[in-house]
């Protein structure tokens, strides 16, 4: 799948092929063209292979897969004899299904997939003497000689077991419960459990006490995060791409700017009068956060949608059926919606409401969930020429985890594309993608290109422009340039384009009298179809494991670690499936909240070995280790995680020297340690580069200084990181050895966990300490912790820690030479993996 910030790329490098299909516009679908003559893989007849283990690693994921893709219970090919189970852990029924229709129908498969003289909707999916087409051609051999066994004596790397995925999961060794229930408090709530709270979890009550952490401004923080990181709408809390910009002004929301314009009008009034500069910025103050507020709560409109969805334990398909929208006092003055708030300034009060005469003209508009959601429709607009088609590929891929791109990546005969009027609608090579998409782009016809509802204009006509009619709004989203002003093939009333398939989903049309809430009619429609479950799980596979789900590989079946990427797909494809049925069957979880319950599935997900695991039990082949490569704890925290997790174990967040309530990690560095913009930049980074670690190095330098003299200056009952020590004790005493390894101890298991206490690792670290104190002691450093040599060229010998001049009892000299050694230990201690990863 292109990632979504190649995508104007994209546009310019496939626009030929995209023309031919008739479609020009951004957000097209991706078109690849397999050689009519492609070089075969290098055989593999050298190494035994029963024909389940073919169907995993070459049938399936090379040719098989496409078919499914329409050829499944409800998929635009259901009616059909031929139907497959659309899922790699379904191999050994796919084969037996495969074998059963070629059976009666000899040959006929290959020539569907060929296109061979035959009709075919679905449009030729393998070229002749292509990699492809050997694959077939031996499938439908095995059809004639089964191979149903291997002798692995002889072949001990016959992979006839070792890509199972239940098998390969059965290698995982999970986490102990406590150790899961610490990690994911840190995570998902900002919370350090007790010891004592850690001594009550158990593997019997786990998801119950990790479903209880799901609450909180933590957790609701968690979960917009994770949610945006698919839908990226929080690009519109920017400046640069402000939300109140992708409203269009006051044109369609009158209101738009009724709690802005008096500032601003206060500012000016102010300038005016040359009143006092620290009056004026006052006055500037209050805009700049006003406008701020208004482009945050624009930009988390729809994420607030789930947050309130799953806090009030609703079924998740309202994200998608909510006959509302939230607000709050800030989007509220904007939409104007009628309803009041009890402190205007509020920005965390959010409220269900309906947009009705704050838009345009007055009246209702038909909500729908994300569908409507004015900032995920600017957030993926439309063209004259896209036709709403890049909101349909979408909206399939955010609910029901179908990537129509992936569709498309099939072999197209250039041939085929030529002289065929309406390609999308009438050429089979076209259509094996706009057959599914462009029914739900239809659903999408009262919703213009930047979101609007019925924004355009046009003749109302009683006869011929320009000698009669009148102009008229507002009714319908159809452009005039290059559509309407010809007036053919539009028709007066006309909501939708009459050279496109009508609206619709999934072979069913739309109502008639659903045509004013068509988005209405199409969320229901996906909220009810099979594949919605496992959408949502795809959906929140990201946010929680830092990852998409494993694609199927598209190397070579020859390469050396093709069988490990089937098998990673594999795995993943089991949890995924095992996670959907569980949340629409209201097993999910603790069981106990009824199916599609969101914190169900969340808590299935987060205590699954697919995260939790900390190991495997055995030995691995190479294609085991492959197999299990994305598996188990190892993620690395997002600058939000991480900096939940600081502020938890720290007490306090990477402020700047002179200004302590600016995150530095959410704001000055951001973008350095991986954040994303939603913008530009929409994938976050998994693994720390040069740039994040240098980030690390900064944090850990400044923020370690501060921490351990505050620690020092607090009594030793109330200290969170030194309770065992102080800075009389010293190396150079039995009692103070004891009390530093104790201490180094306690930071190990507040900082790293309970599980990462050993005497290997406190002894190092220990060692560490004793090194760093000596190294003062033979360089006779300075025992004051504020030294700044201002008579030397260089910086060579400043020590400069920021202390509390004005606390008379501050912490200001060492003259035992622990304190900085100490500072020099908790910088090992904060910049290890144990704390920047999960």
């Amino acid at each position: 799948m292109f990632s979504r910030q190649c995508l104007g790329f994209f546009v310019i490098f496939a626009g030929a092929l995209l023309t031919a299909c008739g479609e020009s516009s951004p957000d097209g679908i991706t078109v690849v063209q397999e050689p009519e003559s492609a070089t075969p893989d290098t055989p593999r007849d050298t190494q035994c292979q029963t024909d389940l283990a073919f169907m995993q690693i070459q049938a399936w994921p090379r040719v098989l897969s496409l078919c499914a893709d329409c050829h499944n219970e409800g998929g635009l090919a259901g009616t059909t004899e031929f139907l497959l189970a659309n899922s790699a852990s379904e191999a050994s029924q796919n084969w037996a299904l495969t074998l059963d229709y070629e059976a009666a129908n000899s040959g006929l498969l290959l020539n569907k997939a060929m296109a061979n003289g035959v009709t075919h909707s679905g449009g030729r999916i393998i070229n002749n003497g292509s990699s492809n087409h050997e694959i077939f051609i031996e499938m439908l051999e095995r059809f004639r000689q089964p191979i149903s066994q291997c002798d692995s004596d002889d072949d001990p790397a016959a992979p006839t077991s070792s890509i199972d995925p239940s098998q390969l999961r059965s290698l995982l060794q999970q986490a102990p419960a406590d150790v899961i229930y610490r990690k994911l408090a840190l995570l998902i709530s900002g919370e350090l459990p007790s010891d004592a709270q850690l001594a009550t979890i158990t593997d019997n009550n786990l998801k119950a006490n990790v479903r209880a952490l799901m609450a909180g401004d933590e957790f609701e923080q968690f979960l917009m995060n994770g949610a945006n990181d698919q839908l990226l709408t929080m690009k519109w809390a920017r400046d640069r791409t402000s939300g109140l910009s992708a409203l269009n002004s006051e044109y369609f929301y009158p209101q738009i700017n009724s709690r802005i314009a008096p500032l601003e009008q206060a500012v000016q009034d102010l300038q005016d009068a040359s009143a006092p500069p620290a009056d004026i910025d006052v006055a500037q103050r209050l805009l700049w956060r006003t406008r701020t507020q208004t482009n945050l709560a624009l930009a988390q409109e729809p994420l607030r949608l789930i947050v309130h969805v799953a806090k009030n334990e609703r079924p998740y398909s309202e994200v998608l059926t909510a006959d509302y929208i939230l607000v709050n006092p800030y989007t509220n003055a904007v939409f104007d919606t009628g309803l009041s708030f009890t402190n205007p300034d509020d920005a965390n009060d959010w409220q269900p409401a309906q947009i009705n005469q704050g838009y345009r003209n007055g009246g209702d508009l038909p909500h729908a969930g994300i569908l409507t959601s004015p900032m995920f429709l600017a957030r993926y607009p439309s063209t004259d020429t896209n036709r709403n088609r890049a909101r349909a590929r979408w909206s399939y891929y955010f609910f029901l985890g179908l990537d129509i791109e992936g569709l498309a990546t099939r072999p197209m005969n250039s041939d085929s594309l030529m002289d065929v009027e309406n390609p999308t609608l009438n050429n089979p090579d076209c259509a094996v993608c706009h057959e599914i998409m462009d029914p739900v782009a239809g659903a999408f016809q009262n919703w213009g290109n930047d979101g609007q509802f019925r924004d355009q204009c046009g003749w109302f006509r009683n006869e011929t422009p320009p000698n009669g009619g009148e102009w008229l709004c507002d009714q319908d989203a159809l452009p005039w340039l290059g559509y309407k002003e010809y007036f053919n093939p539009y028709v007066e009333g006309d909501l939708w384009y009459r050279d496109m398939r009508s609206p619709g989903f999934n072979g069913s049309l739309l109502p008639s009298s659903r045509k004013n809430n068509s988005l209405a009619w199409l969320a229901h429609e996906m909220a009810s179809d099979s594949r919605f479950a496992k959408g949502t799980v795809e959906f929140w596979f990201k946010g929680l494991f830092g990852r998409e789900p494993t694609p199927l590989p598209n190397s070579s079946t020859s390469d050396p670690v093709f069988d490990g990427l089937v098998a990673a797909h594999q795995l993943d494809q089991l949890y995924i499936e095992e996670f959907a049925s569980a949340f629409a069957n209201g097993s999910a979880g603790t069981a106990a909240h009824g199916s599609f319950n969101l914190k169900d599935l969340l808590v299935d997900m987060l205590v699954s070995p697919l995260m939790q695991s900390n190991g495997v039990n055995t030995d691995l082949t190479a294609t085991q280790q492959s197999g299990l490569s994305q598996t188990g704890a190892g993620r690395l925290l997002t600058p939000e995680q991480l900096n939940r997790k600081l502020s938890v174990l720290l007490g306090t967040t990477w402020g700047h020297i002179w200004d302590a309530n600016r995150n530095q990690l959410l704001e000055d560095f951001y973008a350095f340690y991986g954040g994303i913009d939603s913008d530009g930049v929409t994938d976050r980074n998994t693994q720390l580069n040069a740039l994040m670690a240098t980030v690390v190095e900064r944090f850990t330098s400044e923020m370690s200084c501060r921490l351990v003299i505050d620690d020092y200056e607090k009594p030793t009952n109330q200290r969170t990181l030194f309770p065992f020590t102080q800075i009389s004790d010293t190396p150079d005493t039995s009692t103070g050895q004891s009390n530093i390894k104790n201490n180094i101890e306690h930071l190990i298991k507040h900082l790293w966990g309970a599980e990462h206490v050993n005497s290997e690792e406190i002894n190092a670290a220990y060692d560490l300490f004793v090194a760093l104190r000596n190294e003062r002691i033979n360089n006779n450093a300075t025992t004051y912790l504020a030294t700044n040599a201002d008579s030397e060229l260089t910086d060579v010998h400043d020590e400069f820690c920021q202390l509390d001049w004005d606390n008379e009892a501050a912490l200001r000299m060492d003259s035992n030479q622990v304190v900085r050694p100490w500072m020099g230990l908790m910088l090992y201690l904060l910049s290890d993996y144990h704390v920047l990863y999960f």
